[in-house]
């Protein structure tokens, strides 16, 4: 049995374990990853960084190996509708490439290769990586944290460090052994997402997103003829079983844009899967020699888009905290409360938003249309759009603007 002491153990090799360990180890800190994986599989969510998400993770120095990867930038969010021109819906498109100084866009990635990007990266930094780890047991009863691990060919040891990182995803095992509890707001919607090859070549400079008859969708080139097009809908059974790419890829025509409508003739080139749209938190993702990052501490509805950005904020101050005192003395406190406020923000987004674009009845038709043109000419409702795309930390704490901004566009 391999026995070893670090400073710090990562559980979890995904793009907030890997960030967490690339930015610790080039801070001189010796750090192992634990991650379950031995190549990372389609999980069809993690794909896009809002501007303000992109500002963080270049701080971090993240940015440069997801570009070297393959991830590109938008430049435009455009929102279509049938009764909307395409070419006006592209006249009215955000420019992105103007929220946060020095940012390109958003910066669109497949989860695969932006997780093994940044894993990549880790090593490079110094970061000692473990991978096609079957079995963890998580002991936090002595002065610090331990760690007995197993792998696939049937080697395993025990870890021993100052700081355990819980970058384990939503059913963090981290956060089980630590007794930190969740707490989930109710599901609305569910989101179904497929990597879709077209007949054509897309507007690759363009993030759409509309409402149709009956689902809400979103699309993120990822190639010149390839998008990520995510629907939300009310039914999880909508695309399972038999037939349900092809229900899904039928979907698409109801799609007004162009670029996406023509999606509907095209092949899948992943598979389709459908994720529960919910907000998750806990109000103290820590304990002793425990801290939690990314989807592990709650996670924020996929209908806005914020979750990488949210877990760039994540890394960025749990590595402040560790590289300021050390792992052993690290206090996490501050965190916890600006984490917390982050995401009541974002969740009061979310909400609005999938309140107001995936409902599909004539009068709710009538309410996007009156609603959406507020974000650009209304400056308390503005404050929605600003969350998004320049990010949560631009408001001073607490979300009682954005609860008038909401109350504004629920009522247009």
């Amino acid at each position: 049995m391999d026995e070893r002491r670090c400073d710090v153990i990562v559980l979890g090799g995904g793009i907030g374990g890997a960030s967490v360990a690339a930015v610790l180890a080039a801070g001189g800190l010796d750090v192992e990853v634990l991650e379950r994986s031995t190549a990372f599989p389609d999980r069809v969510r993690g794909e896009m960084w809002c501007p303000w998400g992109v500002r963080i993770a270049d701080d971090l120095g993240l940015v440069a190996p997801l570009v070297a990867a393959g991830a590109r930038y938008t430049t435009r969010w455009a929102f279509y509708d049938d009764v909307i021109p395409t070419e006006v819906a592209e006249a009215m498109a955000v420019d992105v490439s103007t929220i946060v100084p020095g940012v390109p866009g958003i910066l669109n990635v497949t989860h695969p290769v932006a997780c093994t990007a940044l894993l990549d990266h880790a090593i490079g930094a110094g970061a000692h990586v473990r991978r096609g780890i079957t079995t963890t047991d998580i002991d936090l009863g002595g002065a610090r944290p331990r760690v007995r691990w197993q792998d696939e060919q049937g080697d395993g040891g025990t870890l021993e460090a100052a700081l355990l990182v819980g970058a384990d995803g939503r059913a963090s095992c981290v956060r089980r052994a630590a007794g930190i509890e969740m707490i989930s707001a109710p599901v609305r919607q569910y989101m179904s997402g497929l990597l879709v090859e077209g007949p054509h070549p897309l507007s690759s400079h363009i993030d759409s997103y509309g409402t149709g008859r009956d689902v809400n969708w979103y699309s993120f080139p990822q190639g010149p003829s390839s998008s990520r097009v995510y629907l939300a809908h009310h039914d999880v059974h909508r695309y399972a079983g038999a037939g349900g790419q092809a229900r899904f890829l039928a979907d698409l025509g109801q799609c007004a844009s162009p670029d996406v409508a023509s999606l509907a003739h095209g092949r899948a080139l992943a598979p389709l899967a459908t994720h529960p749209s919910v907000d998750t938190w806990t109000e103290r993702p820590y304990a002793p020699g425990v801290v939690l990052v990314g989807d592990a501490a709650g996670f924020n509805d996929p209908i806005v888009g914020q979750g990488l950005s949210l877990t760039m904020a994540d890394v960025r101050d749990v590595t402040r905290a560790v590289l300021a005192a050390g792992p052993a003395d690290a206090d996490f406190t501050a965190y916890g409360a600006d984490r917390g406020d982050r995401h009541a923000k974002q969740r009061t987004a979310s909400q609005t938003m999938a309140e107001l674009l995936c409902s599909f009845g004539a009068d709710d038709h009538g309410r996007i249309l009156r609603a959406l043109p507020l974000l650009g000419t209304d400056p308390t409702v503005g404050l929605l759009a600003a969350v998004l795309f320049a990010g949560p930390e631009i408001l001073p704490p607490g979300t009682g603007p954005l609860e008038a901004a909401r109350a504004l566009m629920l009522a247009a």
